[in-house]
């Protein structure tokens, strides 16, 4: 439940159907030495939270599952959802031992979005790692 000054600063994320991210901490209950609550520290809707979080989206694929559609799809996104997330694509093939990599430029960057994470997510021998530092 939320009371006082957290009711007024999130009431408007407690609406059905909202899909939102919850950050807080456990800490000492107010008068208390060994009862704990959480403590609501921000509500942001998940949405916004994708497009806000990402520092660096890190692809990891094999050369042999790099297809034009691949470069194509990663191109006209980075240019369609401008933003501050770097986007970084290594590709590695274990049997002849070889890896390279791939970062944008500052100019480059993008902000994480619904149309990459569904392409992702269709593609799974993409491999995903989010940094979020």
């Amino acid at each position: 439940m939320l009371f006082g000054d957290d009711y007024v600063r999130f009431n408007k994320y407690l609406q059905k159907g909202l899909i939102v991210m919850i950050e807080g901490v456990f800490e000492l209950k107010r008068f208390s030495k060994d009862v704990y609550e959480f403590k609501l520290i921000r509500i942001q809707l998940l949405s916004d939270a994708m497009a806000t979080l990402p520092k660096q989206i890190n692809l990891f694929v094999h050369p042999s599952d790099v297809s034009e559609d691949f470069i194509s799809f990663l191109t006209q996104n980075v240019q369609k959802f401008n933003g501050n997330t770097k986007l970084s694509i290594e590709l590695n093939d274990q049997l002849l031992q070889c890896r390279a990599k791939l970062e944008t430029q500052h100019s480059q960057h993008f902000t994480m979005n619904e149309e990459l994470a569904q392409y992702l997510q269709n593609n799974p021998k993409i491999q995903v790692m989010v940094d979020l530092n």
